[in-house]
């Protein structure tokens, strides 16, 4: 297929999904952009649903990344013990929370070079945050990326957008 039936191909379904789907938003459940960085780590490989279960306890007791980033593992691993690989995640989310004190002043950084330094953050997850968070909150920050998981490489693999695996 050539480059601009790919391009017009393209149009069209980025036409039907506006039209299907005209906001999309994230089912997470977060006031700010830590809330939201803590949400996605906790939501990989596990329910958005069972995500929202545990973060208004994890958010109640920690609610910024300077209480989580003192916080005691095994309390944190309690919180959170519904979500899947919860042990692991329970290390990123206060490394992470480390990590925006020490490095970031605090505040989630805006770049995905920058985000995906934070443990338990990839692409994927950086740009979950760029694009509903930033993206939403400050007219001066464009996406950077798209969030691609395995839905989205499949789709387009099929549609022939690409041939390639790698969402990168």
């Amino acid at each position: 297929m050539s480059n601009e039936k790919i391009k017009q191909k393209a149009k069209k379904v980025n036409a039907l999904l506006k039209k299907e789907y005209p906001i999309v938003k994230t089912p997470l459940h977060h006031k700010n952009a830590w809330e939201l960085l803590i949400a996605v780590i906790l939501s990989a490989q596990t329910l958005d649903e069972t995500v929202n279960k545990v973060t208004p306890r994890l958010f109640k007791l920690y609610n910024s990344c300077y209480e989580l980033a003192g916080a005691n593992l095994a309390e944190v691993e309690e919180v959170i013990k519904g979500v899947n690989y919860y042990k692991t995640k329970a290390k990123n989310i206060i490394k992470t929370s480390q990590k925006l004190v020490e490095n970031f002043d605090g505040k989630v950084p805006n770049k995905i070079e920058e985000l995906t330094t934070l443990p338990g953050v990839g692409r994927k997850t950086a740009n979950v945050i760029i694009n509903e968070w930033f993206c939403r909150h400050d007219q001066k920050v464009l996406p950077q990326g798209f969030v691609v998981d395995t839905h989205v490489a499949r789709v387009s693999k099929r549609l022939g957008f690409t041939k390639h695996s790698d969402p990168t």
